[in-house]
């Protein structure tokens, strides 16, 4: 089991590595879909610019409707505000995650319909 600073830790780092791919990122290909039924870059983007900050969320408040909220309140993902974007996520997830008791780190959740 890790620590919660560990994955505090590991998130952060998670989100340093997709902000840097994020950079790589061509106007030109920002609508790139690898197939007619998969996201386009974009699309992927805008879903990873608010995951982060409603799974924390979800798993505090032990159900999914965190999601829709963080999905409501998200800006539209443009290449210039992405950073921004995954900086405010990794912030809130400093912010609640380190404020989690051990105890309610310790209690499952139904996420989906699993528990976890």
């Amino acid at each position: 089991m890790i620590t919660k600073q560990e994955y505090i830790e590991s998130l952060a780092f998670e989100i340093k590595v997709i902000k840097h791919l994020g950079e790589k990122v061509k106007v030109d290909t920002f609508e790139f879909r690898p197939t007619e039924g998969q996201r386009s870059l974009h699309e992927l983007m805008q879903y990873i610019a608010h995951i982060i900050g409603a799974g924390v969320d979800m798993i505090k408040a032990g159900n999914v409707d965190e999601y829709k909220n963080w999905m409501d309140n998200t800006p539209k993902v443009t290449l210039e505000n992405f950073g921004e974007l995954m900086d405010k996520q990794e912030a809130h997830a400093r912010e609640v995650v380190g404020a989690m008791t051990e105890e309610e780190l310790n209690t499952e959740v139904d996420v989906y319909g699993k528990r976890t």
